[in-house]
């Protein structure tokens, strides 16, 4: 894959558990890091226009205490460094499966099973 058509980052506008337990593992380590953050990135590479990419967004949200953004940066204030992972090919991305059904069945639309979704997950620190 070259490059997504879109790419939607979701993260949490509250307290993330998750990044209160990599702090505590990374600060066990001996790293002084004051806060971690954590954004979900979907790489959708579909043939839907943008007003479709923000449904699936919407989609991919607990309202409550998550929020979107679509070809845009997730920028958390202070952070230094930031560090993304994903699968490598070949590797099977059971979320971007799930994903890509749940697209699929919003959108009506058949998508490539290999191809048209990819899942990766950013630390920022």
């Amino acid at each position: 894959m070259t490059s997504a058509t879109y790419r939607i980052e979701v993260f949490h506008r509250i307290s993330d558990p998750r990044c209160e337990v990599v702090r505590k593992k990374l600060a066990g380590l001996g790293f002084a890091i004051s806060a971690v953050h954590i954004s979900d990135n979907y790489l959708v590479n579909a043939d839907i226009d943008e007003g479709q990419a923000i449904a699936v967004g919407r989609l991919l949200v607990q309202p409550v205490i998550q929020d979107f953004l679509v070809n845009r940066p997730y920028m958390p204030e202070g952070f230094d460094y930031a560090v993304e992972i994903g699968f490598l090919p070949g590797v099977t991305d059971n979320i971007a499966h799930t994903v890509r059904e749940s697209i699929e069945d919003l959108l009506k639309v058949p998508l490539d099973i290999e191809k048209s979704v990819f899942s990766t997950i950013t630390y920022f620190f």
